[in-house]
């Protein structure tokens, strides 16, 4: 595929999976900021991921049918960028004790967008909805260990150096493994909303 289609699909994709968001919603005011927040990502990586597979899957379904779960796996990795935040005490956050708040508080709403993206996904799912599910709240949980494997075991904050440095590669490709599963994952849930095969 040349670059220049990559980019149109990659355009095409975001702004169709954005309308979606938007009107989704708009259900609920509490997703306002969420919805402007992903609209404002330039490429959703894991959803374009996630296309990818589902096209690979040969599948005549219509991929609107499941915008749910890209978006839902995107926003993993936008709940994981607020965690990130607290975590590595970046200066916007913890200018205030509003913006700590405000930040916390918008981690625990992007899981529950999560939750509702896969409920109202279960009668376009079918059978496959459980399996879904089970995969996107294990990458969460995934995805919260390997935070708090990096604080534990790799943080100077947290740990002396000499711990640190003791097995260090070995520490940092197991944090790696559980940061990874969101990318890792968005293709083969992508390929599975398309394929007939259990």
């Amino acid at each position: 595929m040349r670059y220049k289609d990559y980019i149109a699909i990659l355009k095409e994709v975001a702004e169709k999976l954005n309308n979606h968001l938007e009107k989704f919603c708009k259900k609920n005011p509490a997703f306002k900021l969420i919805s402007r927040e992903y609209i404002e990502k330039r490429v959703h990586l894991n959803a374009i991921q996630g296309y990818a597979g589902f096209k690979a899957s040969g599948s005549k379904e219509d991929f609107t049918k499941f915008f749910n779960i890209p978006i839902a796996i995107e926003c993993i990795m936008l709940m994981a960028y607020k965690t990130n935040r607290i975590l590595d005490h970046k200066q916007e956050v913890w200018s205030s004790e509003q913006r700590i708040k405000e930040t916390v508080l918008g981690e625990r709403i992007y899981l529950s967008l999560i939750l509702e993206l896969l409920e109202d996904s279960k009668n376009n799912l079918g059978e496959k909805y459980n399996l879904i599910r089970d995969l996107i709240l294990n990458l969460i949980s995934k995805i919260n260990q390997g935070f708090w494997f990096e604080q534990n075991y790799l943080n100077v904050n947290f740990s002396p150096l000499k711990e640190i440095l003791k097995d260090w590669s070995s520490k940092y490709k197991k944090r790696n493994i559980l940061f990874n599963k969101v990318y890792d994952y968005s293709p083969l849930i992508g390929f599975y909303l398309g394929s007939g095969d259990k």
